[in-house]
């Protein structure tokens, strides 16, 4: 996946204005949570995200150690964490929202990010989306690369990812 979009090609820099997880740690953020997480049974991930802290993960459940970070990407969401593809080849979709300030919830532009989710590498973006999605909006995975979600005009929009 490289190329896709609502419109054009993804993005594959980007400036992050404020440290995740240290910021959480040392106080400079306040923690809260406007995404939902995921879980693939298959690999056993928990896929969480603090909108506040600006922080997306996948942790591993160990009954005798507990939960084991396998990786953390800054990444502001606001909305459901979907799962999707076969088992060994796993894409983590989300929104980000970019350009957030004090706020997360008041951010005026996101993209929507694909990611691998076993190693959280992201693997495309879409520019940034005109209307914004529906805060705690579910990316609805459709058929052959395809993804859906709600505007905040009232419309639903798709994005497909191509190939290179």
């Amino acid at each position: 996946m490289s190329e896709a979009g609502a419109s054009g090609p993804y993005v594959t820099t980007k400036q992050r204005q404020r440290p995740c997880a240290h910021a959480l740690l040392v106080g400079l953020v306040h923690s809260f949570n406007a995404a939902h997480g995921s879980f693939d049974s298959d690999s056993g991930l928990l896929y969480a995200a603090d909108t506040g802290a600006g922080c997306a993960s996948a942790l591993v459940f160990d009954s005798e150690t507990g939960f084991e970070i396998r990786w953390v990407e800054e990444q502001t969401m606001s909305v459901f964490q979907q799962v999707i593809d076969a088992p060994d080849r796993r894409v983590l979709v989300t929104n980000e929202l970019v350009n957030v300030q004090l706020n997360p919830l008041a951010a005026r532009n996101e993209q929507v990010v694909f990611r691998d989710a076993a190693t959280g590498r992201a693997a495309a973006r879409t520019e940034e989306l005109s209307p914004r999605m529906s805060q705690g909006a579910n990316i609805s995975p459709g058929f052959h690369g395809r993804v859906h979600f709600p505007g905040t005009d009232g419309k639903i929009y798709e994005v497909t990812v191509r190939s290179e």
